[in-house]
């Protein structure tokens, strides 16, 4: 049963309050009721609510209350690198946007604003997705009833301009000209870094994580088994999926490069008490003074500065991967040997992630279909 009353707030207004028991037996009072009837019209939905679904609905628990409880449990069925980059999402994203609303408050309104805006700014669509999942155990737990976000309209995204993050022959030349200038002398790890990039295709996290114990400057091989990766932290495990374990070939320049890399790197390690040739898993590329792996923003540091320095177009430190795979398509390298080297799954992948032709007319196309028109209508 519930008691109604009336009274007056400090502005002088009549208000309506109830007084009742909560599922669990509790004494409490729900307040601010315009009118008597709006009272009952509350206290009668509440009480369907209790009957039907066997308690009340919680509304002081907000969105981060109930994120706190599906983290607690999802963090621990998915892999350091996944948790990490979900727990980014929510704490750029989501929490920011939707954290501090009370859970039964949260509707179809607020969320397709939400989720139009993701739209328009993100380029992946996983905010709706773990939101989502957080409102799914929302329901399981019985804060709210129904989950509003299947009644959110997932927007259609536009297609975006092709992404060029690539050289074309003449750019990479030009590339590498800049980056023997820059850094060849002056900074040799960036500069061994960046041309095995360009000279393998590996990806950042491989390049980063690979140890010396995988070169073989003998038989000019690289052995990818490993791969850098972040969690809370940074640590060096396995590669992106079991097509990325595999062993690549190296020209004998990036062959040569490496051998007096090496060296270089003994040289000034050894300043900071490291004997990195009696090191069993000596990382290629590491911090001098701990010797750690490199932080990842430092890769694409180093070739922000060339691309900049020389007015060129930018190109990220994947862009490298980019290229390697484009550059090698367009000098009629089969598909499926670049597909091996690139570690890919399959070649469709190859084709369509990594290979661009170059955006210029290729008269060269349209000249030899004008010879094979030309032949044909000169023999009638």
């Amino acid at each position: 049963m519930a008691s109604y009353y009336k009274d007056t707030n400090t502005k002088g207004q009549t208000i309506w309050y109830v007084k009742y028991r909560r599922a669990d037996g509790k004494p409490t009072t729900k307040r601010s009721f315009k009118t008597k009837s709006a009272a009952q019209k509350w206290y009668r939905e509440y009480q369907v609510s209790v009957d039907h679904y066997g308690k009340a609905l919680n509304t002081r628990i907000t969105f981060r209350d109930v994120y706190d409880k599906w983290w607690s449990a999802y963090e621990k069925s998915v892999l350091d690198t996944t948790a990490h980059k979900t727990k980014q999402i929510f704490k750029n994203h989501i929490l920011p946007a939707l954290g501090d609303y009370r859970i039964t408050d949260i509707n179809v309104s607020i969320l397709q604003r939400q989720v139009n805006y993701w739209s328009r700014k993100l380029v992946k669509n996983d905010c709706q997705l773990y939101t989502n999942l957080v409102l799914r155990r929302a329901v399981q737990l019985g804060y709210i009833h129904v989950n509003p976000m299947a009644s959110v309209i997932k927007p259609k995204k536009k297609a975006r301009a092709s992404i060029n993050n690539f050289f074309n022959k003449d750019e990479f030349t030009d590339f590498l000209e800049y980056l023997k200038q820059d850094y060849e002398d002056s900074n040799p790890r960036a500069f061994m870094m960046l041309w095995l990039a360009a000279a393998t295709g590996m990806r950042r996290g491989e390049v980063l994580g690979l140890e010396w114990n995988c070169v073989d400057l003998k038989n000019r091989t690289i052995s990818i088994k490993r791969s850098l990766k972040r969690s809370s932290h940074a640590y060096i495990g396995s590669p992106k999926n079991r097509s990325s374990v595999r062993t690549i070939a190296i020209d004998e320049a990036t062959t040569n490069y490496l051998r007096r890399w090496k060296k270089q790197q003994h040289d000034t390690m050894k300043y900071f008490n490291f004997d990195t040739y009696k090191i069993k898993d000596q990382l290629v590329f590491s911090t001098y003074n701990k010797n750690k792996p490199l932080p990842e923003p430092a890769a694409d540091k180093y070739i922000n500065q060339i691309t900049s320095e020389h007015g060129m177009k930018h190109v990220t430190f994947h862009g490298l991967r980019h290229t390697h795979a484009t550059l090698l398509v367009e000098g009629n390298t089969n598909v499926k040997a670049v597909s091996e080297r690139l570690g890919h799954s399959s070649m469709e992948t190859t084709l369509r992630v990594y290979v661009n032709n170059d955006k210029r007319p290729n008269h060269e196309v349209a000249d030899t279909f004008g010879k094979l028109m030309f032949s044909k209508s000169s023999q009638k």
